[in-house]
């Protein structure tokens, strides 16, 4: 009994360690929640690699950016039947951050954008 509670002790530590890195940060940037900021998510066929120039820790997840206008380098994978010579393209978006909204960014598809190359939808809602 005591084995077995020790065990899930350590497996809930290690998946909330595992989750907080799920962050990005960059350089110039908040280093925590605590500090205002915004969040910017990336959509399924996008991944975030700058903001302001400065490269993220993580691609795929969330990162915390400071209030303000941001140039968000972003990399938009192509879909399986395009025909273009790379399988993805890398933009600039800017936003205006406001603390405490997320902004959710999305490859536009369908009738929305023809590409590539391929525009970027962004919505946005407050989180506090």
């Amino acid at each position: 009994m005591r084995t077995k509670r020790a065990l899930s002790g350590a497996v809930a530590l290690a998946l909330g360690c595992l989750l907080s890195g799920c962050q990005g940060v960059y350089y110039g940037g908040p280093e925590d929640s605590d500090e205002p900021h915004a969040v910017v998510r990336p959509g399924v066929d996008l991944t975030i690699w700058a903001v302001d120039g400065q490269p993220t820790t993580r691609h795929s997840f969330e990162v915390l950016v400071a209030p303000g206008r941001r140039r968000i380098g972003v990399r938009i994978e192509h879909p399986v039947e395009s025909e273009s010579a790379t399988p993805f393209e890398r933009k600039d978006v800017l936003i205006d951050c406001k603390d405490g909204v997320t902004y959710h960014l999305e490859r536009k598809v369908g009738r929305e954008s023809v590409g590539p190359p391929y525009e970027v939808s962004i919505s946005e809602a407050r989180f506090r």
